[in-house]
């Protein structure tokens, strides 16, 4: 957090995904089938210091081949209004993303934080859901720096670092 906003509002909200789909799958398990395999599609166009144009396809829950969470696509900025669901399964669909919002709304699985300047929050964006609360008091000053780092650039350091550490270790 570089500024924070002087007045009500502009709390950082984060949310267990993970959790959230395994109270879903609890409480109403045909609702979390259809997010986990039913696609649909999100696009992020712009420019922020470079142009993008992101359009990806995936259900809102991926598993491994084991069945496990891998991640959580839940972003409804970007998410298209059009579902890989037959036209009777539409309102099922958005059923089932209606209840796991508010799964991720609850108190168990969500909580509020307002940062202050040198505040830092780090999250495996995978499995945590952030946004921030309504700002109230007309304009704000708030500015978070933001950074996003590559699983696979973490995963290949930590595999070099390790293998240097062994080298150096049988020295």
């Amino acid at each position: 957090c570089i500024e924070q906003h002087k007045g009500k509002g502009g709390e950082t909200m984060l949310a267990d995904g993970f959790k959230a789909a395994a109270i879903l799958k609890e409480n109403h398990p045909e609702k979390y089938r259809l997010l986990s395999t039913k696609g649909a599609y999100f696009k992020d166009i712009g420019d922020d210091f470079i142009k993008f144009n992101s359009i990806a396809h995936h259900p809102p829950f991926v598993h491994d081949a084991r069945g496990e969470m891998m991640k959580v696509n839940w972003n409804h900025f970007t998410r298209d209004s059009y579902f890989d669901v037959d036209i009777d399964q539409v309102e099922e669909f958005y059923d089932a993303m209606r209840s796991y919002d508010d799964i991720l709304n609850s108190p168990a699985c969500h909580i509020r934080y307002k940062m202050e300047p040198g505040d830092m929050v780090t999250t495996k964006n995978l499995r945590v859901l952030h946004g921030r609360s309504e700002l109230e008091g007309g304009v704000s000053g708030r500015h978070l720096q933001c950074g996003y780092v590559d699983w696979d650039e973490i995963r290949s350091t930590m595999r070099v670092t390790r293998e240097k550490l062994r080298v150096a270790a049988q020295q």
